[in-house]
């Protein structure tokens, strides 16, 4: 019988917090689960901590990459090994309190509509120390799927739903993640148009925050992109904000909607172009001979 669920864990060069991640996989509630861990050619000690936990645990599947794939390659090719109906990618330096996989699953099986559930998140330090807590946006479990959509690309929230459990057939039909910056904004915004992304309580998630996290050390718009995938190091530099805007319209016509039905998400888009002064940074991006880095 396949696990009820796949942890699919992508790392490179993660050996200050790794170990502390893979020990709050392994203490979850629910144990019926497998785990692919993918080391992105790493060149500290991440392999050596992956196969010692992989010898004391029978439901790891670990391989090692041995050249730079880029994160983006790192994450999507873990989702067709997937054997689970329930899909959760687990961050190298993020930690589960030990009922995050039960909660999640439960929602999940109580919801058929549900496509993504997380909770709230701790915001913690090096340290494990708590800085503060995480609540989500409402209306991303509303009943119109366009109005999911547009709360998702419109309204400011960090993207902690891309780290939710999800039912491995959607993710699999999305964009997943791509090369560029606000992807896992793109993808949920995906998910939310074939359906709803829950927020539990209590607070079961520990989001890390340190020098070392990507969107620290990778500050620069060419060096981020280089992140997402080596080869684009030296590729001419595609403006943030209309990477995005390409991104969301790709995921409409995924859903392969037809005119009538892909309107409202068009209609939402073109909201979100004249918000938040989308219109002034497309025209700044396009003009613009370097791109300044997109906050967002």
């Amino acid at each position: 019988m396949p696990p009820r669920v796949t942890i699919a864990l992508p790392v490179r060069n993660g050996e200050n917090f790794l170990g502390r991640a893979l020990s709050s996989i392994a203490s979850q509630t629910l144990t019926d689960y497998e785990l692919l861990i993918s080391d992105n050619a790493s060149t500290d000690r991440t392999w050596a901590i992956i196969q010692q936990h992989a010898a004391l645990d029978p439901r790891v599947r670990a391989e090692r990459l041995e050249e730079n794939a880029g994160a983006a390659e790192n994450f999507n090719r873990l989702v067709p090994k997937a054997r689970a109906p329930l899909f959760k990618w687990a961050s190298h330096d993020d930690v589960l309190a030990p009922g995050f996989l039960a909660a999640c699953v439960g929602a999940l099986d109580a919801d058929a509509g549900m496509v993504c559930c997380h909770t709230t998140t701790a915001l913690i330090d090096e340290t494990d120390a708590v800085r503060g807590v995480y609540e989500g946006q409402p209306g991303f479990a509303e009943a119109d799927a366009a109005e999911r959509f547009e709360r998702v690309i419109t309204v400011p929230h960090r993207c902690f739903h891309a780290f939710g459990v999800m039912r491995t057939d959607v993710l699999a039909a999305t964009g997943l993640i791509g090369a560029y910056t606000g992807s896992d904004r793109t993808l949920i915004a995906e998910l939310a148009m074939r359906g709803t992304l829950g927020m539990l309580e209590p607070t079961l998630f520990g989001r890390r925050d340190h020098a070392e996290a990507s969107i620290r050390k990778h500050v620069d718009e060419r060096e981020r992109a280089a992140w997402f995938d080596p080869k684009l190091e030296n590729a001419p530099p595609v403006g943030p904000t209309w990477r995005r805007l390409l991104g969301y319209a790709e995921a409409i016509e995924r859903a392969g909607l037809g005119w009538t039905g892909s309107r409202p998400y068009y209609e939402a888009l073109s909201r979100w172009i004249e918000g938040r002064h989308q219109t002034g940074r497309l025209v700044r991006e396009m003009l613009a001979d370097e791109l300044a880095v997109d906050i967002l």
